[in-house]
């Protein structure tokens, strides 16, 4: 990861990079987040508020056979949720004898170069005006939802139109709100008694 983010950005940038790492099951769930605060962009928000968006790299390892795992994505400062580019978006590796870093080095250079088009994909989403039925609507489609997530989705999107103006950026808001946190609104089962919340915020996300 290093070696492509200082091969693709000047140092000034690479040298903000935070790394959190996350842990489930006393190790056997690794995640390692690389994030950029010195690599972003700003959204204009429709109700004529801003926030910023930083790069992120995630690298996800499940020992016991799974595949090593990076993804792209970006955090919103405002609440630090975290917006992964879309579905099955990643490079992935099996664990075995041949096992090369190489795929993974050329989908970190790509995301890092198309990153500002990113940026101003979200732009669009921010100006893109939806109704409460039209987020429900396209909700509902969702298997992976159950009918209480889909509501405390649907609540979180209320308090997002507040912040942001009723958009679609407001519904990616409250869709990254529920994968990104275990909170009273969001609890993720359990997460008192076993140290599953890492695994189990992955999980949303994918």
């Amino acid at each position: 990861v290093e070696r492509c983010l200082r091969a693709e950005l000047p140092s000034n940038v690479t040298n903000t990079t935070e790394l959190t790492e996350k842990i489930s099951r006393s190790g056997s769930f690794i995640r390692l987040e690389y994030r950029i605060p010195h690599y972003s962009g700003v959204i204009q928000q429709l109700n004529g508020t801003t926030t910023n968006v930083d790069f992120m790299i995630i690298f996800q390892n499940t020992h016991g056979g799974a595949s090593v795992r990076m993804k792209a994505a970006s955090v919103d400062r405002s609440c630090d949720n975290v917006l992964v580019y879309g579905l099955c978006e990643e490079a992935s590796a099996q664990h075995t004898e041949n096992f090369s870093t190489k795929t993974f080095e050329e989908y970190l250079r790509n995301e890092v170069r198309h990153f500002k088009g990113r940026i101003n994909e979200m732009r669009g989403y921010a100006k893109k005006s939806i109704t409460t039925q039209q987020a429900r609507a396209a909700l509902s489609g969702n298997k992976l939802l159950s009918a209480e997530q889909l509501n405390k989705v649907m609540a979180q999107f209320d308090d997002e139109i507040v912040a942001r103006g009723s958009t679609a950026w407001a519904l990616y808001a409250a869709i990254t709100s529920f994968s990104s946190h275990n909170n009273e609104r969001f609890r993720v089962r359990n997460s008192a008694n076993t140290d599953n919340e890492a695994e189990s915020l992955a999980k949303r996300e994918d």
